[in-house]
């Protein structure tokens, strides 16, 4: 990755003045002590390429970026000489030289060339971590011991520190459908509905897959605990696909609040045990 350093040089013992093509230098001044003289440094940026066109930026622009502070949600700023010009998701960027990516597809094809008619020369899993160069645009080549392979679409890298936000936007989306095709329709006759809501939580080191019912005694919570065993199956084979490296822990459980409460602590109706098996209050 390229990368240049920006740094403020500090000329002391006299002030250097040009003036009609000689150089005069003046006399030093009165030393004062104890005089702090700040010193602002400008930001450590790095020069990336536009992978995805995002605002002024089409596929192939190089934009120079602060990646000393990125922003939680994954955003960085970029700048125009060495003044702040706006901010940019790293979803779009990738590296201008040799750089490492990560692979989002399941399988990701490597062609002989920058092109989908091209030969298969090699294939690639997701969150394999490849190196890669030379971009064209919507194509990076891959790298293997130091030699190039082949191209691969740039629709399905990301940065290293971008893809753990990638994977947890397939989890909310994964997360989303089963909840609206599985548990948002389970009614309980004289009860209504079972479910309220769901929540994905990720506080940097727990996963917390988050569904909440009204109900916490009685008939409804006994099928709210057999709807438990049905999340316990999708929550496990969705993680099994997860690399462990990026969600160190995972949780999930119904709780006796809705998605929205601001509760401190919930009440656990029925959760995903050690082990693999269900836990349900009601059978305590």
């Amino acid at each position: 990755m390229l990368k240049r350093a920006l740094a403020a040089v500090l000329m002391a013992g006299g002030l250097t003045a040009c003036s009609a093509g000689r150089t005069e230098v003046a006399a030093p001044g009165p030393v004062r002590r104890g005089l702090d003289i700040p010193v602002v440094a400008e930001p450590d940026v790095s020069a990336m390429l536009v992978i995805q066109a995002s605002g002024p930026f089409a596929v192939g622009d190089t934009i120079r970026v602060d990646l000393a502070n990125i922003a939680e949600e994954r955003w960085v700023a970029y700048y125009e000489r060495s003044q702040r010009a706006g901010r940019i998701s790293l979803e779009n960027l990738g590296p201008a030289g040799v750089g490492a990516m990560v692979v989002t597809a399941r399988t990701l094809n490597v062609r002989s060339c920058p092109s989908a008619r091209c030969q298969v020369v090699a294939r690639l899993s997701r969150a394999q971590e490849v190196s890669v160069d030379a971009f064209r645009p919507g194509w990076y080549r891959v790298r293997s011991d130091g030699r190039p392979i082949g191209f691969a679409s740039a629709d399905y890298l990301r940065l290293p520190v971008v893809y753990p936000r990638t994977v947890l936007d397939h989890i909310e989306g994964a997360t989303r459908s089963y909840y609206s095709g599985e548990l948002s329709h389970l009614t309980l006759d004289g009860y209504g509905a079972l479910f309220e809501g769901y929540r994905v939580d990720f506080n940097g080191e727990l996963l917390s897959l988050n569904f909440y019912t009204r109900f916490s005694e009685g008939e409804p919570v006994l099928a709210v605990c057999n709807a438990m065993r049905g999340i316990a199956r999708f929550v496990q084979s969705m993680m099994a696909q997860v690399p462990g490296s990026i969600f160190a822990a995972y949780s999930a459980g119904v709780y006796l609040h809705s998605a929205d409460s601001q509760a401190r602590e919930q009440v656990m109706v029925a959760g995903l045990a050690a082990g693999g098996s269900v836990y349900c209050a009601e059978s305590r």
